[in-house]
């Protein structure tokens, strides 16, 4: 079921991908406008903005970066709330649900 949470609120809070194997995406957006990106890796952050159904990240110090995102309630609990970024330069998707210890949640 599509959402009805207005635009610029939908992916306030943070977000999850397990990948296996102790490997992991996560992003945190904040009502500021700030982002946070992390993985095994390493981490980045910087700010972000969205029009209609695209996501636009600029990290500190890097080039900005576009996204097309969807997000859907199915169910209920954070678990039930997935967001879905495609690339809009390498066509990747990557799929997150809420982090389940993220209690900023809008599906109901």
């Amino acid at each position: 079921m599509a959402s009805s949470i207005p635009t610029g609120h939908r992916l306030i809070g943070k977000w999850y991908n397990g990948l296996g194997n102790g490997q992991y995406i996560r992003f945190q957006f904040t009502d500021v406008g700030a982002y946070a990106y992390s993985t095994p890796l390493g981490s980045t952050s910087g700010t972000f903005e969205i029009e209609n159904d695209q996501l636009t990240l600029r990290p500190s110090g890097s080039e900005a970066e576009s996204y097309t995102f969807e997000f859907e309630c199915i169910g209920t609990g954070s678990f039930s709330e997935y967001l879905t970024l495609r690339s809009n330069a390498t066509h990747l998707e990557t799929p997150y649900n809420r982090d389940p210890t993220d209690l900023n949640r809008h599906c109901k």
